[in-house]
């Protein structure tokens, strides 16, 4: 089966929109657009866009590269196929978790956000009127964005193959690409899930704002696999970083 690799198809994309800001930077000068009848302006958005646009395609080059190695099976410390009625079981629990998790930071960033706008609005009726309609706005964005990352994975845990690439940069489960070494991006461990140990979960943290952003991707070990998975998570958890031997293919 001939597999794509999306992160070099997104890393064109902003590669077009550099070109794009560059465009606009020289349109001024070019065309003859006065300074300040928007000529200013659009040089200053092509710069920007040509700045994002680079820096975005370098950052998915690197993502780019470390699926090119997964996908041609180079270095790898398992490569796991499943059947479908495995698979099956497996995305349903692994869809139950994603909602849990989901519902479980939706209503706890809720909670505060209420609790804000209640001490904003006792504080000042007024502009507490427009506080709680802001937050109103993003909870409901928030919900959305919930809904709609649980329905992607819904789609790739159905349309994707069901095979697991796993190295020790990243790995690529049903279409999906994790990595931990690029971003600043940080592997903070591989553990048995504590309700099964037929999955290890991989947890991760990526910069962010307002500290590092968690992820944690439960993958399942197939049947008869249960030795190489133990080699896998023993890999991770020793400092020397021992390479398991990885048997055939289920």
């Amino acid at each position: 089966m001939t597999r794509s690799n999306p992160s070099r198809r997104h890393m064109g994309i902003f590669l077009g929109v550099s070109a794009l800001g560059g465009a606009l930077a020289l349109a001024p000068v070019v065309l003859g657009i006065d300074m300040s009848s928007g000529g200013g302006a659009m040089i200053l958005l092509g710069i920007a866009l040509i700045f994002v646009g680079i820096l975005m395609a370098l950052f998915l080059r690197k993502r780019a590269q470390i699926l090119d190695r997964l996908l041609s099976e180079k270095d790898l410390l398992a490569h796991w196929t499943y059947t479908p009625d495995e698979w099956e079981a497996y995305a349903k629990k692994d869809l139950l978790f994603r909602s849990s998790h989901s519902k479980k930071t939706f209503f706890l960033i809720a909670f505060f956000a209420v609790l804000f706008g209640m001490v904003f609005f006792i504080a000042d009726p007024e502009a507490g009127r427009f506080v709680a309609l802001g937050l109103a706005a993003v909870m409901l964005l928030m919900a959305v964005v919930a809904k709609l990352s649980v329905d992607r994975a819904r789609r790739r845990q159905t349309q994707e193959a069901k095979e697991l690439l796993l190295s020790a940069e990243g790995l690529w489960l049903a279409g999906e690409l994790h990595t931990w070494t690029v971003g600043g991006a940080r592997l903070e461990g591989v553990t048995y899930a504590p309700e099964d140990r037929k999955i290890l979960s991989f947890t991760y943290s990526t910069p962010g704002k307002n500290g590092p952003q968690y992820y944690t991707v439960r993958v399942l070990i197939p049947r008869g696999k249960e030795e190489e998975g133990a080699a896998v998570e023993a890999f991770f958890r020793d400092p020397e970083r021992t390479r398991p031997q990885k048997g055939h293919r289920s």
